[in-house]
């Protein structure tokens, strides 16, 4: 089993697109506008690599003569940047209410992108909200242009090879490339994949979603209403440390170990999951990457997954998590029963130091380096100020959350 190392860690679910009441003229604009998008080319099937980062995939994407960064989620509508938008200068079309992942809904914008290259494929007349990813980019550490969403996807055949780091895509139908389990999947209102889950007494659907990188997340009146949910074990926390498009609210979090779950009429055992007041259940990037690849097919709403599935990796904690706000550093979220809770760390104190380091004025990208050289440190020492004023001075050994 191996681990994945839980310090400074931002769990992010960007983008549903929602029409509350569906009306004539809201489908009308989605068919028109959002579902219109076509590849330029015939008889294709490009393959391009994809860089990870915080366990979601980014793509090369080439917009004009000029390359951009785009987040590849089959959990959003396809976004352009507001800065990048500055420069593109597109027309807007029409407004409809986009949903991010806490459930805030706003009305946006939406435009239509003449032409996107994905490898050496161009895509024309792609629908795209634009949205401003600044603090998204910061989060990450990585500048984001952009969102390949779902709108997109749809036109053509998809593979994800997690274990190559590698996507497939073609307007030909694709196999996968070894033993596979066939789960079928409906579409939301922008064509994002929903599959059909099980547990304990209840069935629902959850977003297939590659902009997300958790494993399993659910709702809290969905788990806390079935008969194993009243029963569960549970590791709580409260704080803030997931992030969509619309901003990362102060919340619950819980972690649990589900000892069954379907996921169609696959059956997986022992699969950690976050229970949060996110009102949409999501099966994240955390637990799809541990196939080795994964086939999507929106012709015929099916989904092919490799029959080589990963045993889970455990949740390793310093029982804190932390944010770069306002060019702090910031505690924003601890884990009850963790020794950062039991020496009297509090949300909202500022981290000064950390193993000697001086951070008090840090800028995002000495935040960004400080975090990835920390990941995988067994004990650190930080020192803090507090609300008050005064000082404090933590020792905390790394733990695995869920035994």
């Amino acid at each position: 089993m191996k681990k994945i190392y839980y310090f400074l860690a931002i769990f992010y679910s960007l983008l549903c697109f929602s029409q509350t009441g569906q009306d004539k003229q809201a489908i009308a604009n989605r068919d028109k506008y959002l579902f219109s998008t076509q590849p330029a080319a015939r008889n294709f099937t490009e393959t391009i690599a994809y860089k990870q980062y915080n366990g979601l995939m980014f793509i090369e994407v080439g917009i004009g003569a000029e390359s951009y960064n785009f987040l590849f989620d089959t959990g959003a509508v396809t976004i352009i940047s507001a800065s990048l938008n500055e420069k593109l200068k597109l027309k807007e079309l029409y407004h409809n209410a986009l949903v991010d992942a806490s459930g805030t809904q706003k009305n946006e914008a939406f435009y239509s992108l003449p032409e996107l290259k994905i490898g050496t494929v161009t895509f024309n007349s792609v629908g795209a909200a634009v949205m401003d990813l600044k603090t998204i980019s910061e989060q990450f550490c990585i500048r984001i242009d952009g969102i390949v969403g779902s709108n997109l996807m749809r036109s053509c055949y998809w593979k994800i090879d997690y274990k190559g780091r590698a996507i497939t895509f073609s307007d030909k139908r694709i196999k996968a490339s070894q033993r596979a389990s066939t789960i079928e999947f409906e579409e939301n209102f922008s064509g994002s994949p929903l599959l059909k889950l099980y547990y304990s007494n209840y069935n629902f659907l959850a977003i297939f979603d590659t902009g997300n990188n958790d494993a399993i997340t659910l709702p809290e009146n969905l788990y806390f209403s079935s008969d194993k949910g009243k029963k569960g074990i549970l590791k709580k926390g409260s704080g803030r440390n997931e992030f969509s498009l619309y901003g990362n609210a102060f919340a619950a979090r819980n972690a649990t170990l589900l000892d069954s779950l379907f996921v169609g009429d696959r059956l997986f055992k022992s699969e950690v999951a976050f229970i949060t007041p996110i009102p949409i259940p999501i099966v994240g990037n955390e637990f799809l990457a541990r196939f080795d690849d994964v086939v999507l097919d929106w012709s015929k709403h099916k989904i092919y997954f490799s029959d080589t599935f990963k045993p889970y990796r455990a949740l390793t904690t310093f029982g804190f998590d932390a944010l770069f706000m306002d060019g702090k550093l910031t505690v924003s979220f601890l884990w009850d029963g963790s020794e950062a809770k039991g020496q009297g760390l509090l949300v909202g104190e500022i981290i000064e130091s950390v193993d000697g380091v001086d951070l008090t004025n840090s800028t995002n990208e000495s935040w960004c380096t400080f975090r990835d050289t920390s990941k995988e440190k067994a004990v650190i020492r930080i020192t803090t100020r507090k609300a008050d004023g005064s000082s404090g001075s933590y020792v905390l050994k790394r733990y695995t959350l869920m035994e």
